[in-house]
């Protein structure tokens, strides 16, 4: 891939999955805090892994939200793993 097409897709990403803004909903407001990770179901939870990791491979910068998110999700995966 070019770097133009690159920017473009990190881009796309970054809207498609982007950081949530806290003052727009009570939703966002607890996506912002990871409040809604323990509400997840197994599958939404694998699900939003692999979204969190896609955006990071593809971001040259990535945000201090986007880091955050992928270390508690992959806590409460590893949480859910060891209960079974």
């Amino acid at each position: 891939m070019e770097q133009r097409e690159l920017d473009m897709l990190e881009t796309l990403l970054a809207r498609a999955y982007g950081d949530p803004n806290p003052y727009d909903t009570v939703e966002s407001f607890a996506r912002f805090n990871h409040d809604d990770i323990s509400r997840l179901t197994d599958e939404e939870l694998d699900k939003e892994r692999l979204k969190a990791r896609v955006r990071w491979a593809f971001s040259t910068k990535p945000s201090p939200w986007l880091i955050e998110r992928m270390a508690r999700l992959e806590d409460a995966a590893m949480e859910r793993q060891r209960r079974r």
